[in-house]
């Protein structure tokens, strides 16, 4: 999504000023940026359009690990016998992830 960055209207240099810290510590890091939330946005606003396969799990947060203090279990294997709790989105149609995305980014506030 780094073709919006150089735009100047309002949405956009808001949306990569919030950004940019976090942009520039995983390029850094690992040398690649994926923010998760305009995804989570576009799936609460569209679901049917951008959500693809949806997989309902059971989560649990691990509060008291020396290595990982909150860190976000995830029973991929269906192995803790518990009744699923959370529904995680596997696949998206990036395409029209992409359109909503770049009218976001084009839209003129006064």
């Amino acid at each position: 999504m780094d073709s919006f960055s150089n735009l100047e209207n309002k949405v956009a240099k808001f949306v990569n000023a919030a950004s940019a810290e976090g942009r520039s510590k995983s390029i850094k890091r690992t040398g690649k940026y994926c923010n998760c939330d305009p995804l989570a946005i576009a799936s609460a606003l569209s679901k049917d359009r951008v959500m693809g396969n949806v997989e309902a799990k059971y989560c649990t947060v691990e509060l008291n690990g020396h290595m990982t203090r909150s860190q976000v279990i995830v029973d991929w294997l269906n192995q803790a016998d518990v009744a699923p709790n959370v529904k995680i989105v596997t696949d998206f149609n990036m395409e029209a992830f992409k359109e909503m995305y770049s009218r976001m980014m084009r839209w003129e506030i006064a």
